[in-house]
């Protein structure tokens, strides 16, 4: 029972993974807008541990490694736990 629960967490991610990213294709804008607490994509999947869809993130649109939070702290103090 517990691993078929594990395969449907699993397949929940790549889905909710897969309609993200058809989003962030679609209109770019979304993957640099912020969130209702004032973080980019990028930062909320670094803050959950979304390792795979941080790296995705910073390759294919690169110009979120740049866009701060609401107080300005940029991707890299987010990985140094600031």
């Amino acid at each position: 029972m517990v691993s078929i629960l594990y395969n449907v967490s699993l397949l929940c991610r790549e889905i909710i993974q897969t309609i993200c990213f058809a989003l962030f294709y679609t209109d770019p804008r979304l993957v640099t807008a912020l969130g209702p607490y004032g973080r980019t994509s990028l930062h909320i999947a670094v803050l959950v541990e979304e390792h795979s869809i941080a790296q995705l993130l910073a390759n294919e649109f690169p110009e979120v490694l740049k866009r701060g939070d609401h107080v300005s702290r940029v991707i890299g103090l987010y990985f140094n736990g600031q």
